[in-house]
């Protein structure tokens, strides 16, 4: 009784800073136990020595002991203590980077508790599994895990639960824009004196942008003073990423100096915060302007892929794009990565993540440029009194003559190696690779159009083309640059059956006679006049 009074009071001991008190107790424990064929004292002894391990971060010397635990309680008669050493183990394996791993232990402590209606057990192992479930991105079966979570907390009047699962739980529904499931979280957590303002300020973050979060919350950055353990490492993963939200550098490189021989020790995980410490670790360097943040971005990068979370997967890869815009070299590889990663986010369920992260990364690439994008030239075309036609033609004619105009234009832009970009309803915009390319497609298109004779009662429909040349990104269907805005304009001047040419065509290499200029024309939106020509009928085949 004495080596199990011992261990108790080491386990109760667990949120504390008092290592050294703890390991006084555990080492009574041990001594006391040795010589006892007693396996309800080994399960207790080394439970409590695994908790101790876990403490100080010494994971392997944790999933040790929780091991040795388990035998010990499947060794003895009363299945009350079955599952509590594989929930814990759990614990361990999340802090690990194994998610995957953690999910298998966690579901074998849920079956195994539930059988017994061990209750405090049973909220234990699903708020661990709710954890590792949203680090893997699986945001449904988090949000079962965690309703389950409260009702079994519930039934044990436990609130330990409640600590591991309440701050993730926040992330999540707010990551899905859940206002409501944010404000209930917040609510439970207060309701069992749970302090966890970063956690809150990044839901509100999510939310509400990060300067209604300041607005709201004001929070009061602290660093750890006593070290990070076990017990504290999810509260200040939680400040760190809110610190990097914030702009507060300061506490970001003190969190920095925190984390960094934490991760060394082999810890890649807190269990109650769902991101990942490189990954955290990698999106503070980069705010620091860091010359390790590409060693970071590569070290989360393999916590991810080994961990199995396309959450973190993409997220790295928008972090990767900043990093690049930040260091004046982001271009089209870049913004295609962060597209598809955003989409990723989207897809997951978490739509307000996505929106953060591209409004963090458009910050970041409109602030210093974007000087790798690929020169093409813009093509906009639109049919001339488009309304008034459609009126004299009648809805049915009208849809005939539109397919047409619409099959001769992708005709002539594949033709003369061209990519459309989108349908503007009556026009289209696209793009070439050549200035060349885009003057003969111009002229073709005015062919084809006048000897197709598309004729409704209102007259012929004939078209205007705008050209501008310059740095283009590919968005997917769309595209972005000032040249795509520069083209759309240098159209609004034209009338029927002319093409109009930005001195941006010429600069960009145009070599042929392109047409008496129309001289300087001050666009709206544009940032300076340009000088407009008038392209000249082209010979074109």
């Amino acid at each position: 009784w004495r080596a199990r009074a011992a261990a108790i009071l080491a386990e109760v001991s667990f949120t504390t800073p008092q290592h050294d008190r703890r390991q006084r107790l555990i080492d009574t424990a041990v001594v006391l136990s040795q010589g006892l064929d007693d396996p309800l004292t080994a399960n207790m002894v080394h439970f409590a020595l695994g908790l101790h391990r876990l403490a100080m971060l010494d994971l392997e010397g944790a999933r040790q002991a929780f091991a040795t635990a388990e035998q010990a309680s499947l060794a003895q008669a009363d299945p009350w203590w079955f599952g509590g050493s594989v929930a814990r183990r759990a614990l361990v394996e999340l802090s690990a980077g194994y998610p995957m791993e953690s999910v298998t232990n966690a579901t074998t402590a849920i079956d195994r508790s539930a059988r017994i209606s061990n209750w405090a057990e049973h909220g234990t192992a699903l708020a661990v599994r709710a954890v590792a479930n949203t680090r893997l991105g699986r945001f449904a079966d988090a949000d079962n895990d965690t309703e389950s979570t409260i009702l079994s907390a519930r039934r044990a009047d436990s609130g330990d639960p409640f600590a591991v699962a309440l701050p993730t739980a926040m992330w999540r529904r707010a990551a899905r824009g859940d206002e409501p499931g944010v404000a209930s979280m917040v609510g439970m957590a207060r309701q069992h004196q749970m302090f966890v303002p970063f956690a809150e300020f990044v839901a509100t973050a999510l939310l509400r942008g990060v300067d209604g979060a300041l607005e709201a919350l004001r929070p009061r950055w602290m660093p750890p003073r006593r070290g990070l353990g076990a017990r504290n490492i999810g509260f200040h993963l939680a400040q760190f990423d809110a610190a990097i939200l914030a702009g507060e550098l300061e506490v970001v490189d003190a969190l920095f100096a925190a984390f960094e021989p934490v991760h060394e020790r082999g810890v890649r995980a807190s269990f109650d915060w769902p991101l990942g410490i490189s990954l955290v670790m990698a999106a503070g360097a980069i705010e620091l302007g860091d010359g390790a943040a590409e060693a970071w971005i590569q070290r989360a990068e393999q916590s991810a892929a080994e961990a199995g979370s396309i959450l973190e997967q993409a997220m790295l890869r928008v972090h990767r794009a900043r990093y690049a815009f930040m260091n004046g070299g982001g271009g089209q590889t870049e913004l295609d990565e962060s597209r598809s990663a955003l989409e990723m986010l989207d897809g997951l369920g978490a739509p307000l993540l996505a929106r953060l992260h591209r409004d963090r990364l458009t910050s970041v690439a409109g602030r210093i440029g974007m000087p790798s994008g690929r020169v093409r030239t813009v093509m906009f075309t639109d049919i001339v009194d488009s309304t008034r036609l459609m009126a004299s033609a009648g809805n049915a004619a009208w849809a005939v003559i539109l397919g047409e105009h619409h099959r001769i234009v992708r005709s002539v832009v594949g033709r003369y190696r061209g990519s459309i970009m989108t349908s503007t309803g009556d026009g289209f915009s696209s793009w070439f690779e050549s200035p060349r390319d885009a003057v003969d497609a111009a002229s073709a298109l005015h062919q084809a159009i006048e000897h197709a004779a598309l004729v409704v009662a209102g007259g012929a429909v004939a078209v205007r083309v705008g050209l501008a040349s310059g740095s283009v990104f590919d968005l997917g269907g769309d595209a972005s640059g000032l040249a795509v805005a520069e083209a759309a304009r240098v159209m609004g001047t034209a009338t029927t059956g002319e093409t109009h040419v930005s001195q941006s065509v010429i600069d960009h290499g145009l070599d042929v006679h392109i047409g008496r200029s129309l001289g300087l024309h001050s666009l709206k939106g544009l940032p300076q006049p340009i000088e407009v020509f008038e392209l000249a009928q082209q010979a074109v085949t």
